[in-house]
């Protein structure tokens, strides 16, 4: 089976995350990361703490989703990973829990082959992307390890950290 999104593309069969040709991944993230740089500043400022490849500080690569928290009649959705925290020329600090609080939810999606197999806990996070619906809508797609995507469309978002947990 194969995913489009609008500027990653990678084939899943099997259950399993299949793996695009590095030329052709590179072509992908580079055309995504132009696209990225297009829109940045018309992002919500807490999204560019781990979207921005260049200056993320978080990471939720690998993270394991926690938590979904939705609420129908507030328009807001949570979403918990646990994420590393990474600082500008020092490298790795630690991990910790990461909520993705996104306001004025107009859909929320889960998008998958596998949807028996979606539980809280597993799934390893293996990338994100982020897409301007129009000057007040944004769509944030998050992809895990098991044919597994969460796709949130909303008009505001803020992102809150957990205790860190310090590398050893």
């Amino acid at each position: 089976m194969k995913y489009w999104l609008p500027y990653i593309t990678i084939e899943h069969g099997n259950g399993m995350t299949g793996h695009v040709p590095d030329e052709a991944q590179d072509a992908l993230l580079k055309e995504y990361d132009k696209y990225f740089m297009s829109i940045k500043s018309k992002l919500p400022a807490d999204i560019l703490l781990f979207a921005d490849r260049r200056d993320a500080t978080i990471y939720l690569n690998d993270g394991h989703l926690q938590s979904i928290d939705c609420n129908l009649e507030a328009g807001t959705v949570d979403i918990v990973v646990d994420g590393d925290v990474y600082a500008p020329g020092r490298g790795k600090l630690g991990w910790t829990m990461v909520t993705l609080h996104y306001e004025k939810v107009s859909k929320l999606q889960y998008i998958g082959e596998n949807k028996t197999q979606f539980n809280v806990g597993v799934g390893d996070h293996l990338f994100d992307e982020i897409e301007l619906i129009d000057e007040s809508m944004f769509k944030h797609s998050m992809y895990f390890f098991g044919d597994i995507e969460i796709a949130i469309t909303f008009g505001d978002f803020s992102l809150r950290l957990g205790e860190l947990e310090v590398c050893g």
